[in-house]
């Protein structure tokens, strides 16, 4: 279950932006997405996702319903700022461009976040970004959450309009 696990996203500080609720569920292999309005693949709809443009490096993290970080993205074409709160981090996926997205290079692998993601021109949400690892949804743990990756993200690199953002999880 999915329930009280929160999204935040970066520009500048962490800011929550969803917080998942009672009866939303991701299986073993199977991905859930959380679209800013009018993501037609979307399994949750919040309206209030903002994820920046990379400009200057923001950020996307999942927390589990007791704040513990499971994982985080930092992307943009620099992170001329550090972001508040993320532990030093340097290493910045780069700014695919406008319309593309980022995401991990195997769903669900995580090793180092300058290595794990590339850019997608087209966007793949709720489907398989590379050959698909099945890992366990963790229960809400405030001890980790094993397995539980932010697998794609799209955010708006031009600021055109930001309805169509989304994060994907794995």
């Amino acid at each position: 279950t999915l329930e009280g696990f929160v999204l935040e996203a970066a520009k500048g500080s962490w800011d929550e932006n969803a917080t998942l609720g009672a009866g939303m569920v991701l299986a073993p292999g199977e991905y859930f997405v959380v679209g800013a309005g009018d993501v037609v693949e979307q399994d949750y709809s919040a309206s209030g996702l903002d994820l920046g443009n990379g400009t200057d490096g923001d950020g996307v993290r999942l927390l589990d319903c007791e704040g513990f970080v499971l994982d985080s993205v930092l992307y943009g074409d620099a992170l001329s700022d550090p972001i508040e709160g993320d532990g030093g981090a340097t290493d910045v996926v780069p700014n695919p461009g406008s319309g593309s997205s980022i995401g991990r290079y195997e769903d669900g692998d995580d090793t180092d976040v300058a290595t794990d993601w590339y850019a997608y021109e087209t966007p793949t949400p709720g489907e398989p970004n590379a050959e698909p690892e099945i890992v366990e949804p963790p229960a809400c743990d405030p001890a980790g959450g094993e397995g539980l990756k932010v697998n794609e993200v799209l955010f708006d690199p031009d600021e055109d309009d930001g309805t169509y953002e989304f994060v994907e999880l794995f």
